[in-house]
């Protein structure tokens, strides 16, 4: 099986460097902004709180799907 773990780990990144970020729709529609300006969704990301994701280094960014499910966007 195939999780997002080992998918991390194929790519030689540490999945404890990953912080999830599972946006909402509050300011914008995360999956509509990804299909149309993916820029932008990087941009918004980009303005969240100082320390926000602590000493992460990298954001895998998901937008909300089906029930509690959500889509992987990218890292």
């Amino acid at each position: 099986m195939l999780s997002f773990h080992n998918l991390l780990e194929s790519f030689d990144i540490n999945p404890k460097t990953v912080r999830l970020v599972r946006h909402g729709y509050k300011e914008l529609d995360p999956l509509e902004v990804f299909l149309r300006n993916p820029e932008r969704l990087h941009e918004y990301s980009s303005w969240q709180a100082r320390n926000k994701f602590g000493d992460s280094k990298y954001l895998a960014m998901f937008a909300p799907a089906k029930g509690t499910t959500a889509l992987f966007l990218g890292l």
